[in-house]
């Protein structure tokens, strides 16, 4: 049985464009529904912050709505986020394989599940951390003085954003860098629009981090830290390639080529 998904060069960006539409209308009208039909307090605790389970709270000050819908509410709100954490999962689970075929992380994280054909190994990478220090947010609360939770997602956010901000400079120099790749895409912007596009996710992307990071800072601080040790990294794995004769940013550059080399590799892993 195959889990991945089928043709996803062409599959991906359609699965994105439907998805992301549908969260971009239910997420207007929801904030509409609740705005013009209920009071936004309900969300709010005498502390200050939220409640748990803020869109059932909210639904609730409709009054006509039945114990069975709020349930329901409730349900549809925890399905979200996990439907969330999966995409993440998913995700960022192949920048890690891409890491391992790229020999920028170890190649032990490129294998590839004999039956589903996924990244199973990126994925426990990923997936045990988190759980190892779930029992324990209690103790950073108390060493932090504050909530380690909100923290961690504003550092999270706050990388995502950056991520973006790379993404964009990758996407502005993809037709002078790769200019056959840039050819022979299948969804291939005008380069007016792809310019435009590029500009606008960095900016964009550095003011919501900016926006994210004001409520705590240090958390921004700590990813620009992060960066710097990875790039450090990056340079000392490239130089540590090159002494055993391998030049790591020509392999990198041969996409199509290293992408089958690293994915024989990876079959013959496992």
């Amino acid at each position: 049985m195959r889990t991945e998904l089928e043709n996803p060069v062409k599959n991906i960006p359609r699965v994105l464009a439907i998805g992301m539409s549908f969260v971009a209308v239910l997420s207007v009208g929801i904030v509409v529904a609740l705005v013009g039909g209920a009071s936004w307090r309900a969300a709010v605790g005498e502390d200050g912050e939220a409640v748990d389970g803020a869109l059932a709270a909210v639904a609730g000050e409709f009054g006509t709505l039945p114990d069975a819908a709020l349930a329901f509410i409730a349900v549809a709100a925890l399905i979200a986020a996990a439907t969330t954490i999966n995409t993440l999962y998913t995700s960022y689970s192949r920048t890690v394989m891409r890491a391992s075929r790229d020999k920028l992380l170890p190649g032990f994280f490129a294998g590839i599940h004999d039956r589903f054909d996924t990244p199973h190994r990126a994925v426990i990478f990923m997936g045990v951390p988190p759980l190892i220090a779930a029992p324990f947010v209690d103790v950073f609360d108390e060493l932090t003085g504050a909530a380690f939770l909100d923290w961690l997602v504003v550092l999270i956010v706050t990388g995502i954003f950056l991520s973006f901000m790379i993404g964009g400079v990758a996407l502005w120099n993809l037709p002078s860098v790769f200019p056959q790749r840039y050819a022979d895409s299948i969804y291939k912007l005008p380069l007016p629009v792809l310019k435009a596009v590029a500009v606008g996710n960095v900016v964009v992307s550095f003011v919501f981090m900016l926006l994210v990071a004001a409520s705590a800072p240090s958390a921004l601080l700590v990813m620009f830290v992060l960066l710097i040790v990875t790039s450090v990294g990056y340079r000392y794995r490239v130089r540590s390639a090159a002494t055993n004769g391998v030049d790591l940013r020509k392999e990198m550059s041969l996409l199509h080529t290293h992408e089958e080399a690293g994915s024989t590799h990876s079959n013959a892993d496992n």
